[in-house]
């Protein structure tokens, strides 16, 4: 097999990689869109892709993983798009979401998901599968803990039993709501994401008491507090924090939070956890049992919901006027699109306002400037001073970090016999790949010293 990379092998987003069964057949393994700034040397040529295509397999449902799908069906690719069956019940929310962005013409959005369903085909996970189209090949989807639905494919041809397996996003361990990460069984070669390579997440449980700490000094500072979220994945599991953390303010005698409501403003946000609540099936033991105590993980009497444009905007002007203390829950996640860049045009000039970052933000994106200190951002094309308090906290990342990535691969029950770094700096390659070369001797290589073509 031969492996080519449209995007996403030396950056975090952008996604996409063809991999070549034969000279006559190929696949594409997720079609991601670049968040931030696209690198200039990473453009598809669609004519190239669409000669030997015959199938797309998705990892999971996040934008830079999937935003190009609506492209490659308006080049005219007809073939299946296969993903896991929760991925295929949210990949079209997801979609429908960023068709809005691109085009204003509700025929064309129309068009292209009726297309999109017609072409999405749903497979169970962890049981090895032959597919029409790809004659000669198994398949198998090991779910990865990233987000819902997220998984690797494993993919082998029967003829000489060569074996790789794509990664996609590896989520946490021992983390509440998703399963864990499930590792191959071997890999000939292993394609492996390292965006957390040479950095260590904090614990669950600091990284709760961190959020309790930004909660409580939201309340003493009389003001909002902020958290740009991706919609899908963050999201649910910051709300799943937030019922623990307000579950256990109501014991105390003097509850201080009672007047601090949580506002979920994103319709897409909402979307996107009712698909969650009706996978209850794929929850792990610590979430089903709050459900046993009468508890729902996204649901607390505190919660207040935003739906319509209108309530969003009165909301705004109102925070800004009034600096009431409250936690908004807004996407896009790095700053960049969604309603969150209201709020933060409206409230960063004020002091009073707290910003807390609980997720990568790419190089380029305005997440990325508030998170190295910039004192002044524009925002809707207008410069914005920066006087809020802007905090970090990665253990949301719904990404392994670099001890849990060499877990990954220790699970494995045969050592991979070669693994090549995508998804990644080139800093977070190179720590990635020593560690891994010290632990298992394999050979490594990061996608800043091989060819686009391997």
């Amino acid at each position: 097999m031969k492996l080519k990379h449209w995007g996403g092998a030396d950056t975090v987003t952008g996604s996409c990689h063809q991999l070549f069964i034969d000279a006559n057949t190929s696949v594409l393994i997720d079609c991601g869109a670049y968040q931030g700034e696209q690198p200039q040397t990473e453009t598809i040529i669609w004519g190239a892709v669409l000669r030997t295509l015959k199938a797309v397999f998705i990892t999971h449902s996040h934008f830079d993983h999937i935003g190009r799908l609506p492209e490659l069906l308006a080049k005219g690719f007809r073939g299946p798009i296969y993903c896991s069956q929760a991925s295929a019940a949210l990949l079209p929310i997801m979609l429908e979401d960023s068709l809005r962005q691109m085009t204003s013409e509700a025929n064309v959005q129309q068009a292209l998901l009726h297309q999109l369903t017609r072409q999405l085909h749903g497979l169970p996970e962890q049981q090895w599968l032959s597919l029409p189209q790809l004659t000669g090949v198994q398949v198998q989807l090991l779910p990865t803990g990233h987000i819902l639905g997220a998984v690797a494919w494993q993919i082998i041809t029967v003829a000489n039993n060569d074996c790789w397996v794509f990664s996609g996003d590896v989520g946490q361990y021992d983390m509440p709501l998703l399963v864990d990460p499930v590792s191959p069984a071997r890999a000939d070669r292993l394609i492996l994401e390292s965006t957390y390579g040479g950095r260590n997440h904090e614990s669950h449980a600091t990284r709760v008491n961190r959020l309790k700490v930004a909660i409580e000094r939201a309340v003493a500072d009389g003001g909002s507090l902020l958290i740009p979220a991706f919609s899908l994945g963050r999201t649910q599991t910051l709300l799943y924090d937030l019922e623990q953390l307000y579950f256990q303010q109501r014991q105390q005698p003097d509850n201080s939070w009672h007047a601090v409501p949580v506002i979920l403003d994103s319709p897409l946000a909402e979307r996107v956890t009712a698909c969650y609540a009706e996978q209850q099936g794929r929850w792990d033991s610590e979430a089903k049992q709050r459900l046993s105590q009468q508890r729902h993980p996204f649901t607390f009497a505190e919660i207040e919901h935003v739906t319509h444009h209108e309530q969003h905007l009165a909301l705004v002007n109102f925070l800004r006027s009034t600096a009431a203390p409250c936690i908004v829950i807004a996407a896009g996640g790095m700053c960049e699109g969604g309603r969150i860049e209201n709020y933060l045009k409206a409230l960063l000039p004020d002091a009073r306002t707290d910003v807390l970052l609980i997720g990568y933000q790419a190089h380029g994106t305005l997440g990325a400037q508030l998170q190295q200190g910039a004192n002044a951002v524009t925002i809707q094309q207008q410069s914005i001073e920066v006087k809020a308090g802007i905090n970090t906290l990665d253990g949301y990342s719904a990404h392994a970090d670099h001890s849990q990535l060499l877990r990954y691969v220790r699970e494995m029950p045969e050592r991979p016999r070669s693994i090549q770094l995508v998804h990644g700096d080139a800093q977070a390659q190179q720590a990635l790949k020593r560690a891994l070369q010290e632990e298992f001797g394999c050979p490594v290589s990061t996608s800043f010293e091989v060819p686009a073509d391997v």
